[in-house]
């Protein structure tokens, strides 16, 4: 039997009305990030998180940022609707110090 790269994640959380989500990379919440500092920007029709990370944050990947400090489950949120106020990092590196502090401990 083929056995799925995601075995090795463990399930983090778990809400009635959610999917199951896996610890792909260390949990954080939007409270662990609200200290650092963030543009806030207003959400357009034509944005899309992968073009705002590359805009704001030199890299398109990392768009799972946006979604931690802002408390999105995913990219395609039905919360992320023109005029909603998004925070964006003003740097990716205080929110690597922030993951690579989780993990040490």
């Amino acid at each position: 039997m083929a056995t799925s790269r995601y075995d090795q994640f463990r399930r983090v959380r778990s809400y009635s009305n959610d999917p199951v989500r896996l610890e792909t990379f260390p949990a954080i919440s939007a409270a662990d990030l609200e200290s650092l500092p963030h543009t806030i920007i207003k959400f357009k029709e034509t944005d899309r998180l992968d073009h705002l990370a590359a805009t704001f944050l030199g890299d398109s990947a990392y768009w799972w940022a946006i979604c931690l400090m802002n408390n999105l489950n995913n990219p395609f949120s039905y919360k992320l609707l023109p005029g909603v106020l998004l925070k964006i990092p003003n740097t990716i590196e205080q929110v690597l110090m922030l993951i690579k502090q989780r993990r040490n401990g």
